[in-house]
């Protein structure tokens, strides 16, 4: 592993978790810059639904790629098991599992640096900070085609934490 000139090789937990902040950070911030030069140059309704389709796409690549992480570890790609896709870090966001089977998850999130990040910094940027969180719908149904995602709360809207149940089969609730 590479370094910087006089930094450890290794660091500790907090500091880890520190670096995913930046990160996290960052990417919410860039975010922000994308949105606001497509109403710029879109208009609010062309730029709503063309961030819509990007979060799609890019919620379908990352089911594809959680989906093929976890067969390559030899497990099922059962609700369960995604888990272990390796999707977002360990650390850095606030999750609390609320229950697990093959046929329900759902989980508490009850800080999410994105969110953190749009709130602190940008008022009113809710309702598009929030077509961001629309990945989860597209990742997890592409990851398990016979499941359905419902995002139930979210710290966007002002609830206390963010509520994200997948569940099969489809439909089902």
């Amino acid at each position: 592993m590479t370094t910087r000139q006089g930094e450890p090789e290794t660091m500790d937990r907090e500091e880890a978790k520190q670096n995913v902040l930046i990160m996290a950070d960052r990417l919410a911030r860039f975010y922000y810059w994308v949105t606001q030069h497509l109403i710029r140059e879109l208009g609010e309704e062309r730029a709503e639904q063309f961030l819509k389709d990007v979060m799609r796409d890019y919620g379908i690549e990352t089911g594809e790629i959680a989906r093929r992480g976890v067969v390559e570890k030899g497990l099922e790609p059962t609700l369960d098991n995604y888990r272990y896709a390796g999707d977002l870090p360990t650390i850095g966001w606030e999750r609390e599992r609320m229950e697990s089977t093959p046929e329900l998850t759902w989980s508490k999130v009850h800080y999410c640096p994105f969110a953190g990040a749009w709130q602190s910094r940008y008022e009113g940027f809710e309702k598009w900070a929030r077509i961001y969180c629309n990945i989860d719908t597209a990742k997890y149904e592409t990851y398990d085609p016979d499941c359905t995602c419902v995002c139930e709360k979210n710290l966007l809207d002002g609830d206390d934490y963010c509520a994200v149940k997948t569940f099969r089969p489809k439909g089902d609730k």
